[in-house]
C-alpha cells in the first residue's frame, strides 16, 4: 500500500486518484471493492476541474455517500486526510 504525501497542495487530488487506481489494481478477486473503487475514481477524477475550496466540499459529499461497508477501507481514510488537509490550507 502506498501513502499520500499531503505536503504537495498542488497535486493532492492527483495523488488521491493515483492511490485509488493502485488500490483497484491490488483488489483482484474482490468484485465489490473494485466496483466501489471504480465509482469513486470517476467521482474524484471529476474534481480536477474545481477549485481547491470546492474540492473539499465535494470530497465531503463523496465521503458521506460511501456505504458503511467501505468506511474502513484505506481509500476512505485517505479521503478523510485530504479533506482535513484542504480545510487546513484554506
Amino acid at each position: 500500500m502506498t501513502f499520500i504525501d499531503w505536503s504537495d497542495s498542488e497535486g493532492m487530488l492527483d495523488l488521491l486518484v493515483e492511490f485509488i487506481r493502485d488500490e483497484m489494481s491490488d483488489s483482484h478477486g474482490d468484485t465489490n471493492r473494485q466496483q466501489f473503487l471504480a465509482q469513486l475514481l470517476t467521482k474524484v477524477s471529476a474534481l480536477n476541474e474545481v477549485t481547491v475550496a470546492n474540492a473539499g466540499k465535494m470530497l465531503r459529499a463523496i465521503q458521506d455517500s460511501i456505504d458503511e461497508e467501505f468506511k474502513q477501507d484505506p481509500v476512505f481514510s485517505h479521503i478523510t486526510d485530504l479533506i482535513n488537509e484542504l480545510e487546513r490550507i484554506k
